[in-house]
């Protein structure tokens, strides 16, 4: 155990070391000098045997060592400081930031110094001494811990102006660099500013005085480049008023200037103005091109048009006059046009309409007249062995066939008519309840096997005032259809309604229909839906029920359906006696 005054002469020996280490500190740079400097100190520290330095790594949280005094072999000194940390003093001394001390076997102790900075800690600083019984009073802590913040310090200013060289010889470089691409840029931009084939003029935008122009505005301008500068702008250039509506937006678009040049002489520009900031500084850059040629051909271009004006308001009536003459040929040969347009139209129809007539009339009439002859033949040829109920049978059937051909003869005279606008018989007094009654009746008569047909009648007049002729072709038409194309043993149901102002026939059959895509096409002359297979017929009944209906100012709605028959609505109105 050291006595009291030992610890005196030891003290007072460390505390000379680190006044000594203060005055030298500052005479070298070099980083491993400072530590080695500063590593000398601690070793005068009492008992000390042996100093170690682990700094933090960059970018890392884990610790290197540095360097030793002695020097000693680095995995040695590794082994130790892991010793250390598993004892948990080294994390201690981070944590706290304060001195710690500790023996870890029965020969050293260790004093574990944490070198601590503004950021953090820098690094740790283990001093090993020899003696077991070694014993730290609080002025060897007191000196320790001002040795330890004066070798930080030392250590981080080092740092920091190694840092900072690096960072200004790099800054340097930069800016060497870029000086010399100023530089460079300069001169490529006025190269390009003194190559351009238009007059270029900058100048401050305070004090209007000109900093730079170009070979071809000082061409234009007839001056030397140093008479130029300094000068006002608006020397040479016309001045501008920029809150003037006409330049309110002039800025980076051309408009027609001029520019002044030494001998006084305006010369016609087209102009471009432009604004930069530079700093605090604002300039206004003008380009101009001399347009004095393109001025020359425009006032010749001017002179010849007005002697082409008037040339052309020579020829301007007489052409008017041309004019008028063609365009009445023309309106006349479209009229022409027009109307051979129609009769060509009509003559094709006229030619269809035939040669579907013709088809129609060698069908339907020699299929009738075949019967008849047939019927004729056999009653002539077989007379004396026909009995009577076949005689009766071939006389009834012959009946039949001519009631055929006279309704189809009547609907070939009706269309026949109309197409000549003859008159047809005037309007009477009817009885429509007898009349249909009589009507269905008459149709019986020529169907060859029997049908039904369920006749109603609804409403509270049965006389009314209507074209009998007419209104006779309709049903007749109608009926036909529907026992021509439903079966034999389904109903034809006709219902009547009646009232003061028209009356309305509803004629419902339960046969094939007709497509929805053909129900406009079946009132045409001669059309015939696709889907009455071999079934007979002369595509005329529709068009004569259409237009008997359009003469009696009625209308027909039509509903039908694929295989489950068709309605026809026929609404007529009820024509006054007056008048």
């Amino acid at each position: 155990m050291i006595d009291k005054f030992g610890i005196e002469i030891m003290t007072n020996a460390f505390f000379r070391a680190i006044e000594k280490y203060i005055g030298e500190r500052k005479n070298t740079d070099r980083q491993s000098d400072i530590i080695k400097q500063g590593l000398n100190v601690f070793l005068e520290f009492p008992t000390a045997s042996r100093v170690s330095l682990f700094m933090i790594k960059d970018n890392s949280s884990g610790f290197e060592h540095r360097f030793s005094l002695p020097e000693i072999n680095r995995d040695e000194i590794k082994i130790v400081f892991n010793r250390l940390i598993e004892a948990g003093i080294v994390g201690k001394a981070l944590e706290s930031g304060n001195i710690e001390y500790d023996f870890i076997s029965q020969r050293n102790n260790f004093i574990i110094i944490p070198l601590v900075v503004a950021w953090g800690v820098l690094g740790i600083v283990i001093i090993e001494c020899e003696k077991k019984q070694c014993s730290i009073s609080d002025d060897f802590l007191s000196l320790l811990s001002i040795l330890a913040a004066l070798f930080s310090g030392v250590i981080e200013n080092s740092r920091l102006v190694k840092s900072i060289s690096t960072t200004k010889s790099v800054l340097e470089q930069k800016v060497s660099a870029r000086t010399m691409d100023l530089a460079q840029s300069q001169r490529e931009l006025n190269a390009i500013v003194d190559s351009v084939q238009t007059g270029i003029l900058i100048h401050e935008y305070e004090s209007q005085f000109i900093i730079k122009a170009n070979p071809v505005a000082i061409s234009l301008v007839k001056v030397d480049y140093d008479d130029i500068i300094g000068k006002p702008i608006y020397n040479y250039l016309q001045n501008i008023d920029y809150n003037n509506p006409l330049y309110l937006n002039a800025s980076n678009k051309n408009f027609e200037s001029y520019l002044v040049n030494s001998h006084g002489e305006q010369v016609p520009v087209i102009r471009t103005t432009s604004f930069v900031n530079l700093g605090i500084v604002k300039y206004r850059i003008d380009c101009f091109l001399d347009i004095t040629e393109r001025k020359k051909f425009e006032e010749e271009l001017r002179k010849t048009n007005e002697l082409l004006e008037m040339k052309v308001e020579e020829r301007t009536l007489d052409l008017q006059l041309l004019i008028k003459k063609l365009k009445d040929e023309i309106e006349e040969h479209s009229k022409v046009q027009a109307e051979l347009k129609i009769m060509l139209n009509k003559e094709k129809e006229l030619s269809e309409m035939k040669t579907r007539f013709v088809s129609m009339v060698s069908h339907e009439f020699r299929t009738p007249l075949t019967v008849i002859r047939s019927a004729a033949q056999i009653m002539n040829k077989f007379h004396d062995s026909l009995s009577a109920a076949e005689q009766e049978e071939y006389i009834v059937r012959v009946i039949k066939t001519v009631d055929i051909l006279t309704d189809l003869i009547e609907n070939v005279l009706f269309i026949g008519k109309q197409s000549t606008d003859s008159e047809f018989p005037k309007p009477t007094s009817l009885d429509l309840v007898s009349f249909t009654e009589n009507l269905i009746n008459e149709f019986k008569l020529t169907l060859l096997k029997s049908r039904e047909i369920n006749f109603i009648t609804i409403g509270f007049s049965n006389t009314l005032v209507t074209n009998e002729k007419l209104l006779r072709l309709i049903i007749l038409n109608l009926l036909s259809n529907a026992a021509k194309y439903s079966s034999t043993d389904t109903s034809i149901d006709i219902k009547l309604y009646l009232n003061n102002d028209n009356f309305i026939y509803i004629i419902t059959d339960k046969g094939i229909g007709i497509p929805i895509e053909e129900q406009n096409k079946i009132f045409k002359l001669f059309y015939r839906a696709d889907n009455v297979g071999k079934v007979a017929g002369t595509g005329i009944g529709l068009p004569v029920v259409l237009n008997s209906i359009q003469m009696l100012n009625g209308k027909i709605d039509l509903s039908s359906k694929i295989n489950h028959g068709t309605t026809f609505t026929i609404t007529i109105p009820n024509i006054s006696t007056e008048g």
